[in-house]
Parts: C-alpha cells; structure tokens; sequence
C-alpha cells in the first residue's frame, strides 16, 4: 500500500507571527494618529472663522411689536381659511414675519438666538446666524459658534423648505467655499417634517418664491 503524503503546512515560527503583530500595532497606532491630527487641522481651519463665543442673533420684543404680530396672524388666518375651502391659498412673508414666527411659536423655540432674518434682497434671505459647531478636539466642553450672515436662497423641496447657500460673511474672516459646500443646502426646516401642524402645512406647499423683499408660499388645491 502506498504512503499517505502529509498536506500539513509548515509550522510558522514563532518570530514571524511577532512581527505580523508588531505591524498590525503599528498600522493601527499610525490611522488613529492620522484620524487625531485630521481633527486638530480642520479645527484650526474651522477656528479662523469661528469663536468660542455665541452672539446671540436678536428677538423681537412681542410686546412693543404687537400691532405688527396682530398683522401677521391676520395674514395667517387668511392663508388657513383659503388652504381650508381648497382654495388658491398665498402667504407673502416680510423678514418682520418670520422673526416673530419664531419669537412666539414654541416649534421655533430653537431657531431664538440663532436664526434671524436681517432682510431679503435680489431673491435670497440675509440672515443672521450664530450656530453652535461642535466641540474643539479633547477640551472640556467648549464649542465653537458660527456668528455671521449667511446669504441664501430659499426653496421647495419635496416637503420641505431648504436654504441654498451663497455665501456666510462673517466679519474679518472667510469661510471656505468647501465648508459651505458641505453645509448647502442648509435642511432648517427637516426637523418640523414630523410635527403635527407643520409636517401637514408644509406637505401642502406646492411653491415658494422671492418677490419685493417678501418670500411668498402658495398652497394650491
């Protein structure tokens, strides 16, 4: 009968799995150097236009405003009444409407001090910001804000109203084309998709526009 020939593999020695796992260490050791030092450059890039300060944008005082937010509910009623007989409803917002939209409605209580329309000129919204941009690599809790203006255009998307991005201005700094790119279309109003009365409300928008310094939504039946 002929012998079996052995298959078994040669034995690997002990010095060669040794160094498998010295530069398995090493690899590993070098990609979170590389992810740490990635962190601290972009957050000296990011730290060239932004402040570990917020600059809280203003708030309309409701009560020295009231005959202008009583024409701004009026306005809203309007609007509710045609969307209600399905008819061809429009809202016309003036840059006054909004800031006090968000001064006095509980949804908007997160856009107060961070979000306020300065004016709206040649089609886009310009609009003063101070947002919160995360936290400098290993500190302690300190945030980096965003506090300029940003200059957009406003647009319906799906369900949605979204702000395409020209430009942020913030003063004695400039903010690199890439971080705006990655920042547009800003998605301020994703987070209402889910609410009872805005979800519905902005499901019904069928256009936006810019006209005379007031941004117009149009709800057709």
């Amino acid at each position: 009968m002929a012998e079996k020939t052995s298959t078994d593999p040669t034995p690997r020695s002990p010095l060669a799995g040794c160094t498998i796992m010295i530069v398995a260490i090493l690899s590993m050791l070098f990609l979170v150097g590389f992810v740490i030092w990635n962190m601290f450059k972009l957050d000296d890039e990011i730290s060239k236009f932004t402040t570990s300060e917020a600059q809280p944008t203003p708030v309309p005082d409701l009560v020295s405003n009231a005959a202008a937010f009583n024409k701004f509910q009026s306005k809203l009623e309007l609007f509710r009444d045609a969307h209600g007989k399905e008819e061809l409803a429009t809202l016309k917002l003036s840059p006054e409407d909004i800031n006090l939209a968000i001064a006095t409605y509980d949804e908007f209580e997160d856009l107060r001090g961070t979000f306020s329309i300065l004016s709206i000129e040649d089609g886009r919204l310009h609009i003063a910001i101070s947002f919160p941009l995360g936290r400098k690599p290993m500190s302690k809790g300190e945030l980096r804000f965003l506090n300029g203006t940003m200059i957009a255009e406003p647009q319906l998307a799906g369900d949605e109203i979204i702000l395409v991005i020209d430009e942020i201005l913030v003063p004695g700094a400039e903010v690199p084309d890439g971080f705006i790119g990655q920042m547009s279309p800003y998605r301020i109003t994703m987070r209402y998709m889910e609410d009872k009365t805005l979800g519905p409300w902005m499901k019904n928008l069928t256009n936006l526009t810019v006209q005379g310094g007031l941004m117009v939504l149009t709800s057709s039946p």
